[in-house]
């Protein structure tokens, strides 16, 4: 993953809105999948040109998910953010 560092911002950007889902489906186990999936979903969300009260709720939702389900996929090493 050394190869994230030199990337810059909106290449970044394009690799998690555009391209990661699908290059990553079959890849990921299932599980990892959709836990990345609620990632790119929230942040698709707050990066949309028309932010709503509904919108802000619906990623602040999935990423509750993406941070809560942390420790269950990677460990409770990793469950920092589970607030």
């Amino acid at each position: 993953m050394l190869w994230v560092c030199l990337i810059i911002g909106t290449e970044f950007q394009s690799w998690l809105l555009w391209y990661s889902l699908p290059v990553l489906q079959g890849i990921l186990p299932s599980a990892y999948y959709h836990h990345y999936s609620c990632l790119v979903a929230a942040i698709g969300m707050l990066l949309g040109t028309q932010l709503t009260s509904e919108t802000i709720d619906r990623a602040n939702v999935l990423l509750n998910n993406f941070c809560c389900e942390m420790s269950n996929l990677y460990g409770e090493d990793h469950d920092d953010y589970c607030l």
